[in-house]
């Protein structure tokens, strides 16, 4: 998970979302905004998750160290455009 900023709450304690767009709240333990961690879920409220990380902050993924491609990367070096199948075109005009 993303870890996205601090909570609400407290400067102690960080939020990411979870793999179905839930707030995820945990201790802050050494870990920071940017970095990637995994969480266990312990407890919930109305609208919140509350974990606790699964490993050490000093062995927390960071983004340049991961090696999956984020979700939100994109990649802009095309050799040429994408090609629309027959198909597809077809049903675009």
């Amino acid at each position: 998970m993303l870890i996205e900023g601090f909570s609400k709450r407290s400067r102690d304690q960080l939020f990411g979302r979870s793999q179905q767009n839930k707030v995820v709240v945990f201790d802050k333990q050494g870990y920071r905004v940017g970095q990637y961690v995994e969480v266990r879920i312990e407890s919930a409220t109305a609208a919140t998750l509350i974990g606790k990380p699964v490993r050490p902050a000093e062995k927390a993924i960071s983004p340049k160290a991961s090696k999956r491609a984020s979700p939100f990367s994109l990649s802009l070096s095309m050799a040429s455009p994408p090609q629309i199948p027959p198909i597809c075109g077809a049903m675009l005009r």
